[in-house]
């Protein structure tokens, strides 16, 4: 097991934990389709090319578990 010894006290790697723990959570405020192609489907298929939907699957996030952080 590895020990870190440091100067902070308690109050100070609470915060800092729960600083690491909600920017792991955070969304941000980025747009719907940020870094995505702005082309829709509909205007291909409109153009008469055929896309391929993939199936939706929703991953939720697991945090980080206090011995990690």
């Amino acid at each position: 097991m590895l020990k870190i010894i440091t100067d902070l006290t308690d109050e100070e790697m609470a915060r800092l934990k729960h600083a690491r723990r909600m920017n792991w959570h955070w969304k941000g405020n980025r747009q719907l389709h940020y870094g995505k192609e702005k082309i829709s489907d509909q205007e291909l298929s409109d153009r008469g090319i055929v896309t391929v939907q993939e199936p939706y699957v929703e991953y939720i996030k697991r945090p980080p578990h206090d011995k990690y952080l």
